[in-house]
């Protein structure tokens, strides 16, 4: 990242599990050159109180928006509050909008997935996402690029089989494994965050894909956290390999070449407390 003057960051959805690891990340390793403001939809410790369509003179001045508002409970929200980031973008001088999209979003596929495979998954959650990204694409305000995460360590069911379940069950497939999935450890995430706030305008992709440098079998995760569990035959529904190619993420913000390590990854978690 460059040394450049100091740039502010604005996080909507700051308390949802993506943006509670943050907080966490950057609790213990503030961000340099940064500083990070905070929403929250209502009063909070460290955060700006405030809901979709009110005055954003309540955020200062904004160089760049990371909206991770939207998700799975509200399917139709994933859009409308796109929308509402790029509005407060423009509102606040941001020249950029990070939005939080999903591997969900591409169309299903046995390779890793790059950012010009097509999108229109038939799952709800997937399509909530692709019709998110064609909003915004078409909607006024700041230059937007929609980061299309794999699965962030401690926002996503592993992680919470961890902390809540004394049994374990993963699905196991005819090659005898797992399911393959790009994973990031939450410090990772916070890098590119962080990394994509500096980048120049210019090179900003419109979509970026974001996990680790390799895929990582859910299995491996489990042993690196010395948690036993037991294999359940794959329903024929489930994908074995939902992964991502983090070609174009790499050349822009590198990951260190352990970001792909399972006992990396643990170690994180640990770190913040996760599990």
């Amino acid at each position: 990242m460059n040394a450049d003057p100091q740039k502010r960051l604005l996080v909507l959805g700051a308390t949802g599990a993506v943006g509670t690891l943050l907080r966490q990340v950057w609790s213990i390793d503030p961000p340099e050159h940064t500083q990070v403001i905070w929403q929250a939809r209502t009063a909070q410790p460290g955060m700006i109180p405030f809901r979709p369509g009110a005055a954003t003179d309540v955020f200062g001045k904004v160089d760049t928006v990371l909206s991770l508002w939207g998700g799975p409970t509200d399917l139709p929200a994933n859009r409308t509050l796109a929308i509402e980031a790029q509005r407060i973008g423009a509102e606040t001088g941001a020249d950029r909008v990070l939005h939080a999209s999903s591997i969900a979003a591409y169309l299903p596929q046995t390779g890793a997935l790059r950012e010009e495979d097509p999108l229109g998954n038939s799952n709800a959650y997937g399509m909530a996402k692709t019709e998110m990204e064609q909003a915004v694409q078409v909607a006024p305000g700041p230059r937007r690029c929609c980061l299309r995460l794999g699965s962030v360590a401690g926002a996503e069911s592993l992680a919470r089989a961890l902390v809540e379940d004394n049994l374990i069950r993963l699905d196991q497939f005819a090659s005898g494994h797992g399911p393959l999935r790009s994973y990031i450890a939450p410090a990772d995430l916070a890098k590119v965050v962080l990394g994509l706030a500096h980048l120049p305008l210019n090179d900003l992709p419109q979509a970026l894909n974001v996990g680790a440098t390799e895929p990582i079998r859910m299995e491996a995760l489990l042993a690196a956290a010395n948690r036993a569990f037991h294999w359940s035959p794959a329903p024929e529904t489930a994908r074995e390999t939902a992964v991502l190619d983090t070609s174009l993420l790499q050349s822009l913000v590198p990951l260190a070449p352990n970001s792909s390590d399972p006992a990396a990854i643990v170690a994180d978690l640990h770190r913040l407390g996760v599990m």
